[in-house]
């Protein structure tokens, strides 16, 4: 998983195992829980390129994407998330639900196609820790009809 992957299509038909689940803890504190998320030697740290935000308003679809050389740590501290990710030579899916009642960090290897759908109102946050900054020709995108999923 520490591995970069190439420009080459070849790697970026990548098996679900590509995508790790990590479980973080929630420490109670009056006022308010401590999320824990990442520190630099948890599995799936690879280097820090950019943390970024996106909400995910309720039942809103992100769909779909691939980065061709980004690792992605994501996790949702507010609010729940659906993620769906898509391999693409078996047609098969796989969804995992983030958030208040499963807190826990994914690590998306590059090569990887997935979405998002916003569980809660009004709306969700999802936290990404990449490994690179952006650039928006390493990133591949589709509509969401284009991919045969039932949201």
């Amino acid at each position: 998983m520490n591995k970069k992957s190439t420009k080459n299509d070849d790697n970026l038909n990548i098996s679900f195992e590509e995508v790790k689940i990590h479980k973080l803890r929630r420490i109670p504190v009056v006022g308010g829980d401590v999320q824990h998320y990442i520190t630099k030697n948890d599995p799936g740290f690879i280097e820090f390129g950019e943390v970024y935000f996106s909400r995910a308003d309720f039942m809103k679809i992100k769909a779909w994407k691939r980065h061709r050389e980004v690792t992605l740590n994501l996790t949702v501290p507010v609010g729940e998330v659906k993620f769906v990710f898509w391999n693409e030579m078996k047609n098969t899916f796989r969804e995992i639900v983030l958030g208040d009642h499963f807190y826990a960090r994914l690590t998306v290897a590059p090569g990887i196609w997935f979405g998002f759908q916003g569980l809660s109102t009004p709306t969700s946050l999802v936290a990404s820790l990449t490994d690179m900054t952006h650039k928006p020709d390493e990133v591949d995108r589709r509509e969401k009809t284009d991919i045969s999923f039932q949201w």
